[in-house]
């Protein structure tokens, strides 16, 4: 399993600088909050009686059931005959649940954690569940996931039109992190979040002479940021022209104090084209040269990703400022996991984006422009030494026992019934050096029982001495249920009421936490306003000399901008030129699904393949003032619907990134054995299907 490399902070950057005191300031307010919640502990001790209430356990198990109802009772009895005479010490205590009290459930992704009344032990926070993800991550970006939707098909096109078909051989983009979902979170978090991906190109129709099908292109996670329009997958020449004109323009009005009244009526001019995509049509428009160059995302090929929308009315300003407190409850969680793991560097960095969003919620009220942008980060990857699905325990070393031949012995509880074994080998006292580490598979883990078991019953560790390894001489017990949130637990001074002032070193561990997702560098989806992502750095003290200053210069009148910069007759044919290509660019036919097919499982990338493929038929349709394509407005609505509703899962959990692969692989072998029934003309459409849904499997089995 090859490893793969975390970015550091300072690796890892985006446009916006914040002063350092300033997020150093957030920073000191989220620990406030987690000691007040009691969720952080500098030394970073858990304790050893740390127990989850029933509404927790419930939670953890969400989507679980599903699983274990699929189990064979084969394989069952398989799992059990492995392990099943793990042998109990006499001396066991019976470890009694401890009286756990229930605590208001706190905001996103937040699990509320639980103390045990009897023993004090080291605290153990809880991590948030990221994409991710998809993240993910995959932040994602995305978890993410982490992070998925799933398109759906509806009745057929009435008119035998081409058929905008999937492309299959279109190569993933690459993910910039690598990574992918705490969150987050991918990613989430991750969160992080499950493995998050790169950013997300949405297809759309190529401005051509004769209509050119829509192509696909397998994405990674996380899900995507829904936008007002679907952009294409490469620009014209002219639509370059006019985004380059515009963002400079958007520049030169936030940052110039004259000719802000000209800027404002050439943004409002250009905003429609804009905000419409490569696709719309571009109309003859008298343009100003800007003053200023935007300092980035002003080439269209490079900034696609994060396309300029307006929100319109104050109810879709609603929509994308929850949008916006969405993704930063998510991020707040993902820099507690941070702390958590004393990774301040990350959680400064994951704050910094935290005050940029806070700083677009305000810029749009007054600004209704957004930017759907991906976020870089990542948690740390702990433990990945350790293949995922087992788990590995350490006896290292014991003081204060007796000399002669010493062994132990630990059972954990991650059977549904009985213990998997653990035993070193004979080592002489008094103080043994016993360097002994195995690993198991968490052999019944998907068993919700076992998961409430492990949570509540603790691991026996005894203690035998001389060639006698049936009757304890002495024995403790750790409680191991933080291992589904925490991946490292370490036991550094157990002690044995049978023998005083012996202690012993023992440590388990888990390359991710039994409940959460894997830990990884995630691409997080979020929403900022471009005024808050242009903002100016801040500028460096100029050095102290000892030259006399110069006096300034009066001040220069400046030249009006409408005479700057005006296009050229030849740019001006060029543009009409392009407008009358779109004109003449039939709107393409796409398959539609029938109902049946719509109440159907797809992969998310399916999903929104399809959902880009009828809103620029929509968009087209509108550009030739024509009735867009019967059925494509209602599977559009569906569609988005079930997309929200995958996302929705994927982020909370209820569906996690092993599920989700075996969906993908029944609804893989369901379109496979439809084909002999659907009719010549469907089969193509249905192919593409197929080969997408391929493409997004082959993805994400590569991250796992």
């Amino acid at each position: 399993m090859s490893k793969k490399k975390v970015k550091t902070a300072d690796q890892i950057s985006f446009l916006p600088k914040y002063d350092d005191k300033e997020v150093e300031d957030d920073l000191d307010a989220l620990v406030a909050e987690m000691n007040e919640a009691g969720e952080f502990d500098e030394d970073m001790e858990f304790d050893d009686e740390e127990l989850a209430d029933d509404a927790q356990i419930e939670a953890e198990l969400d989507g679980l059931e599903d699983e274990i109802e699929e189990e064979t009772p084969h394989r069952r009895k398989k799992e059990q005959k492995t392990d099943s005479k793990a042998e109990k010490p006499k001396s066991q205590p019976k470890a009694e649940p401890a009286k756990v009290e229930k605590k208001p459930q706190q905001k996103v992704e937040e699990k509320p954690q639980q103390k045990a009344e009897e023993k004090p032990a080291p605290k153990a926070e809880s991590e948030s569940k990221s994409h991710h993800h998809k993240s993910h991550t995959k932040h994602k970006s995305g978890d993410q996931p982490e992070s998925k939707p799933k398109p759906e098909q509806k009745s057929q096109a009435p008119t035998k039109q081409p058929e905008a078909k999937p492309n299959p051989s279109a190569p993933p983009p690459k993910s910039s992190t690598d990574k992918t979902q705490p969150p987050t979170p991918k990613q989430q978090p991750k969160q992080q979040q499950p493995k998050q991906s790169p950013p997300k190109q949405q297809p759309a129709v190529k401005a051509n002479k004769e209509e050119s099908p829509i192509k696909p292109k397998a994405t990674l996670k996380p899900l995507p940021i829904e936008v007002d329009y679907i952009p294409e997958k490469e620009s014209n020449e002219t639509y370059s022209q006019i985004f380059q004109i515009f963002t400079d323009t958007f520049y030169s009005m936030i940052h110039s104090r004259h000719n802000q009244e000209t800027y404002m009526k050439q943004i409002e001019s250009l905003l429609p084209m804009v905000a419409a995509g490569p696709s719309a049509e571009i109309t003859s428009v008298d343009l100003v040269k800007p003053k200023l160059q935007a300092p980035a995302h002003r080439d269209y090929d490079k900034f696609i990703k994060d396309s300029i929308c307006v929100a319109y009315d104050p109810s879709s300003v609603k929509r994308i400022i929850d949008q916006i407190e969405g993704q930063i409850e998510k991020l707040k969680a993902d820099a507690k996991t941070l702390l958590s793991y004393q990774e301040k560097k990350y959680a400064v960095h994951v704050m910094s984006q935290v005050k940029l969003l806070k700083d677009s919620i305000n810029a749009i009220k007054r600004e209704p422009y957004y930017v759907p942008d991906i976020f870089h980060y990542g948690l740390p990857d702990v433990n990945n030494d350790i293949p995922p699905g087992v788990i590995r325990i350490d006896v290292i070393s014991g003081q204060g026992f007796p000399e002669g031949d010493i062994t132990v012995k630990v059972l954990l509880p991650i059977k549904e019934e009985g213990f998997v074994q653990f035993q070193t080998n004979p080592t002489k006292g008094p103080n043994p050096k016993f360097k002994y580490s195995k690993t198991s598979p968490q052999i019944e883990l998907k068993n919700p029982r076992v998961i409430v078991r492990l949570q509540k019953e603790p691991a026996g560790v005894a203690v035998f001495f001389g060639k006698n390894t049936t009757e304890a001489a002495g024995f403790s017990s750790i409680p191991v249920g933080m291992l589904l949130r925490h991946h490292t637990l370490n036991c550094q001074a157990l002690t044995f009421e049978e023998l005083p002032g012996a202690t012993l070193h023992v440590d388990a561990y888990v390359h991710r936490a039994i409940s959460v997702s894997e830990m990884k560098p995630i691409d997080y989806p979020i929403t900022m306003a471009p005024s808050v992502l242009f903002k100016k750095r801040p500028k460096k003290a100029p050095a102290v000399s000892s030259a006399p200053p110069v006096p300034a210069k009066a001040a220069q009148p400046v030249r009006p901008a409408n005479n700057e910069g005006e296009l050229t007759e030849k740019e001006r044919a060029q543009l009409r030129e392009q407008i009358t290509l779109r004109k003449q660019q039939p709107v393409p036919k796409i398959y539609v699904f029938t109902d049946e097919e719509m109440s159907m499982f797809w992969s998310g990338d399916l999903l929104k393949f399809h959902i880009g493929a009828c809103s620029t038929v929509i968009a087209m349709s509108a550009e030739k003032k024509e009735h867009p394509q019967q059925g494509v407005e209602d599977m559009r609505k569906k569609l988005q619907t079930k997309m929200s509703d995958l996302e929705n899962a994927i982020t909370s959990g209820k569906i996690g990134i092993e599920q989700y692969i075996k969906m993908i692989e029944k609804a893989i072998q369901r379109e496979e054995g439809r084909l002999a029934s659907l009719s010549p003309d469907d089969v193509p459409a249905h192919k593409g299907n197929i080969d997408l849904m391929k493409n997004e499997l082959k993805v994400l089995n590569d991250e796992e």
